[in-house]
């Protein structure tokens, strides 16, 4: 059965890394890499709807083709991950949620994630306040919340 990954975590949290190690032959589609693409750089803001716009273009379109896809994204709160919804339960693929946090206790985790930040290339640093903010925003995957996903595997990232 094709199978659609959303990635969950703040940023620096270690979502690529997982990808790195499970991938197999899954496409990733990243916001951030079709926003640097066209716009010259992965946290230009303003463009968001349209960069979400391509992600979920791209995802049904590979969807479509019997592809298995991972979306490399933060899905941070119910909201945004339900945006997926209409998009799966017409195309009856498997739906996984990984959650990917450095520490369970948001503290640490913000704090182990500002230090991933702080080690990163120049252009891929976020900056605190914007970290802090979507580490408050942020809303852990629930198995009765997200109830249309049909697996939600937690990993913590050392």
């Amino acid at each position: 059965m094709t199978t659609l990954t959303l990635m969950c975590g703040i940023p620096r949290s270690g979502k690529s890394s997982w990808i790195k190690k499970n991938k197999k032959d899954a496409i990733v589609v990243s916001p951030d890499t079709i926003r640097k693409e066209i716009f010259g750089h992965q946290f230009y803001q303003p463009a968001n709807k349209f960069v979400f716009a391509v992600t979920e273009a791209m995802v049904s379109l590979l969807l479509k083709q019997d592809k298995d896809v991972i979306v490399d994204a933060t899905h941070m709160t119910k909201q945004l991950r339900s945006a997926w919804y209409p998009i799966v339960k017409d195309l009856n693929v498997k739906t996984i949620m990984v959650w990917v946090y450095a520490d369970k206790d948001d503290l640490k985790n913000l704090e182990i994630c500002q230090k991933r930040s702080k080690d990163s290339p120049k252009d891929e640093i976020v900056p605190y306040d914007v970290l802090k903010r979507m580490a408050l925003q942020f809303e852990k995957p629930d198995r009765f919340i997200d109830s249309w996903i049909d697996k939600i595997i937690e990993w913590k990232n050392p």
